[in-house]
């Protein structure tokens, strides 16, 4: 191979790194997009999750008071 052909070969090899790289770059960057989404997901998931289980565990407190208040009533009759 004279000195312009592997010039030209390695210029080729170099294109080709570089578009892999490209390439490489953008499925990382769509990766880290799709992780982003699922992490926004499971924190919507959870604020919802915690307002629906926010109200039985108000209500067992207020039930709690209640009956100790009841307990103490008791006793002191």
């Amino acid at each position: 191979m004279t000195g312009g052909a592997w010039k030209g070969a390695a210029n080729q090899e170099i294109a080709r790194n570089v578009q892999q790289s490209a390439t490489g770059t953008t499925e990382v960057a769509t990766n880290i997009a799709e992780v982003n989404r699922g992490a926004d997901q499971a924190g919507t998931a959870s604020t919802q999750m915690l307002a629906v289980a926010r109200p039985p565990a108000e209500d067992s407190n207020r039930l709690k008071l209640e009956v100790q208040r009841v307990l103490a009533t008791v006793v002191a009759d």
